[in-house]
C-alpha cells in the first residue's frame, strides 16, 4: 500500500496552533497580581518617555511663562479655556447640535468589511452629529411572536474594541424566538463612520447615539442587552431615553463608570497596564491581541472578524478604541476634583499643552456623571426598570463583578439569573464562549419581565 500523502496544514490553522497556546500562557502569567504590578513598573518609564517627547517642544516654547505671575495666569487661562471648550463640545454632542466636518471622519467600506468578517447581516443607518451610524436590524422569523406578550424589541450594545459582529451567533437565536433585534455599532466602530481625532469623541456622543437610535426607529417596549462599555453607556443614558412600558436592561460583563475602588486591586492593575500599553503603542496595539488575550482559544477566522473594520483605514480609524481605553475614570476623586483644580496643576497643564490632557478631562466629566447615574439606579423602580446583572466567572478585566454593579441598583428592580446555570467557565467574552447560554438567559429574562398587557 502506498503511504498516504502528507496533509498540508492551512496557514490559519498553523497560526492558531502557535497563537492559542501562546495567549493561554500570557493569560496565565498575567493572572498574578505581582506580574501585573511588575509589568506596569517596567513599562512606566517608556510611557513617561513617550509622553515627554510629545510635550517637550511645548515646554521649551512656553517655559518662560512660568517665571512671572502674569505668565502663570496666562497658562491657567489657557487650561481653563480648553477645558470649557471640551465641556461645551460634550454638551453639544449630547444634545445633537455638534456637527463633524467630513474631513474629521472616515467612512466605513461596508461591503469589504462584511466580506472580510464573513458576516452579512441586514443593516440600516442613521445620522448623529453629521456622522453615519450603522445598525444591524433583523426581524423575527415568520410565525414567531417574541414570547407570550407579542413582538418585543431587543437592542444589543457592544463594548470595546468590538462591533456588532460580537452578536452574530446570538442574533439568529433571538429572531428565531420571535424578537426584533437592533445591534448598534458605536461611532468609531464596525460599519459606522470613524472620527479620526480622539478629542472629538466624547462619552456624551455615544449617549446621543443611543438616544437617536430609539428616536429614529421609534423603539418601544424594549430590552437593552449591553456588554462592557455598552452597558456603561446604557446605564448613563437611561434617564434620557424616551419613556417606554417597563424598560429592561440586561448587563453582561458590564459596569458603571468604573472607579478605582470598584474594580479591586487585581483588576485595577490590568486596566492601568492597558492604559499604559495603549499610551505607548497608540493605534499600533492590535485589537486582535486584545481579543486573543480575553479569549485565548479564539480561532483566527473570528479574530479576523473583530479586526475587519480597521484593516482598510489604518491606525487613524482606531481613535475610538484608544479613547475608550483612556476614558475609564481610574484616577481617584482627590485628583480629579481637587488636585486637578489647583492653580499649580492648571499651570502645569497649560505649560505642557492643555490638549495633551484631553483624556483626563474626559475622565473627570465621566466621574462627575457617575454620581448622578448611581443615584438614578438606586430609585429606578420609579421609572419601571427591571435589571439583570451577570458576568463570566473568569473575566480578567472585571472578575466576577456583578455584585459590585448590583449594589448600586434598586433591589426591587433586580432579576437574578441563578449562578448554578450561568457559565462558571466563561470570561469577559461570554458571547464567544457560550452564545447559546447567553441567548437562553436573555430570553428567560424577557419572559419573566415581559410587559403586562
Amino acid at each position: 500500500m502506498l503511504p498516504s500523502p502528507l496533509v498540508k496544514v492551512k496557514p490559519h490553522v498553523r497560526r492558531d496552533q502557535v497563537l492559542q497556546p501562546t495567549f493561554h500562557l500570557i493569560r496565565f502569567v498575567l493572572s498574578f497580581t505581582a506580574v501585573r504590578l511588575l509589568s506596569i513598573l517596567l513599562l512606566a518609564p517608556t510611557y513617561v518617555a513617550v509622553k515627554a517627547l510629545t510635550i517637550l517642544p511645548q515646554i521649551i516654547g512656553e517655559g518662560s511663562l512660568v517665571l512671572t505671575q502674569a505668565g502663570r495666569e496666562e497658562l491657567i487661562r489657557r487650561t481653563d479655556s480648553y477645558r470649557r471648550k471640551e465641556e461645551h463640545q460634550a454638551r453639544q454632542q449630547l444634545n445633537g447640535t455638534f456637527r463633524f466636518q467630513q474631513a474629521q471622519l472616515v467612512s466605513a467600506r461596508k461591503h469589504a468589511i462584511r466580506h472580510k468578517a464573513g458576516w452579512s447581516p441586514s443593516i440600516e443607518d442613521f445620522e448623529v452629529c453629521g456622522a453615519r451610524v450603522n445598525v444591524v436590524h433583523e426581524t423575527p422569523q415568520p410565525g414567531r411572536s417574541g414570547g407570550r406578550g407579542g413582538r418585543q424589541t431587543i437592542v444589543l450594545l457592544h463594548g470595546n474594541p468590538e462591533w456588532s459582529y460580537k452578536w452574530r451567533d446570538i442574533i439568529p437565536i433571538l429572531t428565531q424566538e420571535g424578537y426584533e433585534v437592533f445591534a448598534l455599532d458605536w461611532l468609531g466602530h464596525g460599519l459606522s463612520d470613524k472620527p479620526i481625532d480622539a478629542s472629538t469623541i466624547s462619552f456624551e456622543l455615544h449617549m446621543n447615539t443611543l438616544i437617536s437610535l430609539f428616536e429614529h426607529f421609534d423603539i418601544q417596549s424594549c430590552c437593552i442587552v449591553a456588554d462592557g462599555w455598552g452597558g456603561c453607556i446604557a446605564t448613563c443614558t437611561a434617564p434620557y431615553l424616551p419613556t417606554t412600558r417597563q424598560p429592561r436592561i440586561f448587563l453582561l460583563d458590564s459596569f458603571f463608570p468604573r472607579r478605582a475602588p470598584d474594580s479591586g486591586l487585581h483588576c485595577y492593575l490590568l486596566h492601568l497596564l492597558c492604559f499604559i500599553a495603549t499610551g505607548i503603542l497608540n493605534g499600533y496595539l492590535a485589537e486582535a491581541a486584545t481579543v486573543r488575550y480575553l479569549v485565548p482559544g479564539t480561532a483566527s477566522s473570528v479574530v479576523r472578524g473583530y479586526s475587519a473594520p480597521y484593516v482598510y483605514g489604518g491606525i487613524r480609524t482606531k481613535a475610538s478604541i484608544i479613547r475608550f481605553s483612556h476614558l475609564a475614570p481610574l484616577l481617584p476623586d482627590v485628583f480629579l476634583f481637587k488636585v486637578r483644580e489647583s492653580a499649580q496643576w492648571r499651570t502645569l497643564e497649560g505649560l505642557c499643552g492643555p490638549d495633551n490632557f484631553t483624556n483626563i478631562n474626559a475622565q473627570a466629566l465621566l466621574a462627575d456623571r457617575d454620581r448622578g447615574v448611581k443615584a438614578f439606579w438606586k430609585r429606578c423602580t420609579e421609572r419601571g426598570w427591571k435589571v439583570c446583572v451577570v458576568s463570566g466567572e473568569r473575566g480578567p478585566l472585571l472578575g466576577s463583578r456583578d455584585e459590585a454593579v448590583a449594589e448600586h441598583i434598586d433591589r426591587g428592580a433586580l432579576v437574578e439569573v441563578p449562578r448554578a446555570v450561568w457559565m462558571e467557565e466563561a470570561g469577559h467574552y461570554s458571547c464567544e464562549e457560550g452564545p447559546k447560554t447567553v441567548a437562553k438567559h436573555i430570553c428567560r429574562f424577557l419572559e419573566v419581565t415581559r410587559p403586562r398587557m
